[in-house]
């Protein structure tokens, strides 16, 4: 396994000043980062734009500080990128002194905190579409795969969110001109591997619970859940897990055109589709080729209930936030 990279994201309340508190308590993160690089940005620009950027010592990490958020984006190397231990490690020194700067601003009370990490799953060196298609969607029919990219969403340890985006991740030879005709061909591809992007955060208990509020605590939370993922979960997910072996009743999210899609693509799987899914009020059929329609309020949570979900790319947003509020939590996507 070969970890690339981790991303901490801290979200906060609008802190006014930003860059006058950064130069009053910059000593707290001399330990580890360098001089500042304080942006020119007018006070009134949107809040999401990093007004502050900070180089850790050796330039292996980047903190990017703005008025809403602040973001360390950690590149791993040096023996580090196959020791997720030794990447926790690097993270939690350096954000114990992000987490004591932005302390002093927010009483260490944030809305939510995050991580995400890109990896590849080098264990496999050819054919990794064709792994992830057989292994996760039962897809063994379905000849000369070029790239598949599926989708992940579940909840971990009752407040965590946990996506997981896998797609073939293709290396070709050094030197090549990506933007050449003819340049990705197969005689200049040495391998095929499996790359996962891991998105764990506590936003699903901030969705759902207008009191909720997280602190700094929460970072040891998350780095352990991701050395889980990284450690078993991911290799178990790529090596074993059809999403349709482990759920008794799969639903398609969607009774329209990509729902319906979705279904025959599944059926010729081999997969059973308990029902559709629609959002109260859509309702107009009772059932779908014999499938039945259900509003999502009628849905038994009870149930061993996995969802996939069957609408264009812009609705998939809101679909999730829907699923979220019903306490719907296993569902994938397959883009």
């Amino acid at each position: 396994m070969l970890i690339q990279g981790t991303s901490i994201t801290v979200t906060y309340k609008k802190i006014e000043g930003i860059k006058k508190v950064y130069y009053n308590n910059e000593s707290i993160l001399k330990d580890y980062f360098n001089e500042a690089t304080v942006l020119p940005i007018p006070d009134d620009a949107p809040f999401d734009i990093p007004r502050i950027l900070i180089t850790t010592k050796n330039e292996h990490a980047q903190l990017n500080i703005s008025p809403i958020a602040s973001t360390c984006e950690v590149h791993f190397d040096a023996g580090f990128e196959r020791d997720w231990q030794a990447c926790s490690r690097y993270i939690t020194k350096r954000m114990t002194k992000v987490f004591e700067f932005l302390n002093i601003l927010t009483g260490n009370t944030y809305e939510y905190i995050g991580l995400v990490s890109n990896v590849i799953y080098d264990e496999v060196e050819q054919e990794g579409a064709k792994k992830i298609a057989e292994n996760l969607l039962n897809a063994k029919k379905i000849n000369n795969i070029y790239d598949i990219n599926i989708k992940y969403t579940f909840v971990e340890k009752e407040n965590l969110f946990v996506n997981i985006m896998l797609q073939n991740a293709r290396l070709f030879k050094n030197g090549v001109a990506v933007n050449e005709a003819g340049a990705l061909n197969v005689q200049d591809q040495i391998a095929e591997s499996i790359g996962a992007v891991i998105d764990i955060n506590d936003r699903y208990v901030f969705n759902i619970d207008s009191d909720y509020k997280s602190n700094s605590s929460m970072l040891d939370k998350l780095l352990e859940t991701m050395g889980n993922i990284i450690s078993n979960k991911l290799v178990t997910l790529i090596e074993k897990g059809d999403f349709f072996e482990r759920h008794k009743n799969i639903y398609i999210y969607g009774a329209g055109y990509y729902g319906e899609k979705l279904y025959f693509f599944l059926k010729n799987r081999g997969v059973n589709v308990t029902g559709f899914i629609i959002t109260d009020g859509h309702k107009k059929e009772a059932e779908m080729y014999g499938v039945p329609i259900v509003e999502i309020s009628g849905i038994n949570k009870e149930l061993d209930i996995g969802v996939v979900i069957g609408v264009s790319y812009e609705y998939r947003p809101e679909v999730e936030e829907t699923l979220h509020r019903y306490g719907i939590v296993e569902y994938i996507e397959i883009i």
